[in-house]
């Protein structure tokens, strides 16, 4: 009895184990990859288009940051341009593969950049004035990317979805890419009232229209309230954005994060999450301040002073010319000599005339 008792349960457990490879065998590889990250796993796929490296890194293990996987991750996304690592905020690649997971993408992730130096993104602020004096890029908070046969605009809402940090969205680069950082939550361009609406529903969202006017008042004091425990919005155990080292780079503590970032479990992956249940916490001042303006009176111009020379009332009139005489005499003294061949001299006075110049009647000169 004792031997067929144990024949019937590895019977029995080679029969589970078999239709739970078959289920598996069934599902999508996205589903795969979810399950897999049930266990604790995570695991990047990256192509760097600036040095054409491709690697998958595994940087979290059994709900725990792999400080191999890590060191491995700020190798590959250094400054290409100096070949200068740095140590990456591992919040980050959680955000990052969380949107991967969203999109349910299969091909790399496209790097287009990642760590800049001071000295790197000084050399393109020179050129751009796009580029960001304190650029999240300079303290390993930052990525530039795309995927391949996902459209940016697919990418955009889902990082606006997780409202983890920055989303700069560039639809009409070289290249359209995306920006993700772990910064402080907002978005650039931001979206119209409608399109924000669209993706948020609930108005639960710590992110503005355009018109710069939260689309719930409510939703916006409840976001606030999830952000500041975990970063993340709704804050619950799934989203493994609570990292120690946000904002400081990543550390030698292995251990660290390790209770609240293990991902779904199987009956989340099965019956979903709540999300969208009642507010619990409602944070406090948490709508804007509004700023105060000092008013400054508008004062009427003061007419600048008349210079002396304007003021003269009855200027003198220029003196008028006197007429021209109509002829002008001129007498000289014969002299005694007498020029040979000239005719007598009638009298001692020689009487020249000058003609009226003022002629109406003579031609102007040409």
């Amino acid at each position: 009895m004792h031997k067929r008792g144990k024949f019937w349960g590895l019977s029995i457990a080679k029969h589970l184990l078999a239709i739970g490879l078959a289920v598996l065998a069934l599902l999508p590889l996205t589903t795969v990859t979810t399950l897999t990250a049930a266990s604790g796993e995570r695991t990047l796929y990256l192509y760097y288009t600036h040095t054409n490296e491709t690697k998958r890194i595994t940087f979290r293990r059994n709900g725990r940051y792999d400080q191999a996987g890590l060191n491995e991750l700020n190798q590959f996304l250094r400054d290409w341009r100096r070949n200068e690592p740095t140590r990456m905020d591992p919040a980050l690649f959680d955000l990052i593969w969380q949107v991967y997971q969203d999109v349910g993408a299969s091909k790399p992730i496209y790097v287009v950049s990642a760590y800049r130096s001071p000295q790197t993104n000084e050399l393109l602020r020179s050129r751009s004035s796009a580029v960001a004096k304190n650029s999240r890029h300079t303290m390993g908070m930052a990525m530039d990317f795309y995927i391949p046969d996902i459209a940016i605009s697919k990418l955009r809402v889902a990082a606006l979805k997780r409202q983890v940090g920055g989303v700069g969205y560039y639809p009409t680069s070289g290249h359209p890419f995306v920006h993700l950082d772990t910064g402080n939550v907002r978005a650039w361009p931001r979206m119209t009232r409608a399109q924000l609406q669209r993706v948020f529903p609930n108005g639960r969202t710590l992110h503005v229209p355009s018109d710069g006017v939260p689309i719930s008042a409510e939703g916006r004091r409840y976001a606030s309230a999830e952000w500041e425990k975990c970063h993340s919005v709704p804050c619950i155990g799934s989203n493994a954005n609570t990292a120690p080292t946000r904002g400081r780079n990543n550390t030698n503590n292995t251990n660290s994060n390790s209770t609240t970032n293990n991902g779904p479990n199987l009956f989340e992956l099965i019956f979903g999450t709540n999300e969208d249940a009642p507010p619990t916490v409602v944070a406090t001042n948490s709508a804007p301040t509004r700023r105060s303006v000092t008013a400054v009176a508008i004062v009427a111009p003061t007419p600048a002073a008349r210079a002396p020379f304007l003021d003269v009332r009855n200027p003198v009139a220029p003196p008028v010319p006197q007429d021209r005489p109509q002829s002008v005499y001129v007498a000289t003294r014969a002299t005694s000599v007498a020029l040979p061949g000239a005719p007598p001299i009638a009298s001692d006075l020689l009487v020249a005339s000058v003609e009226n110049n003022d002629d109406p009647t003579r031609p102007s000169p040409r």
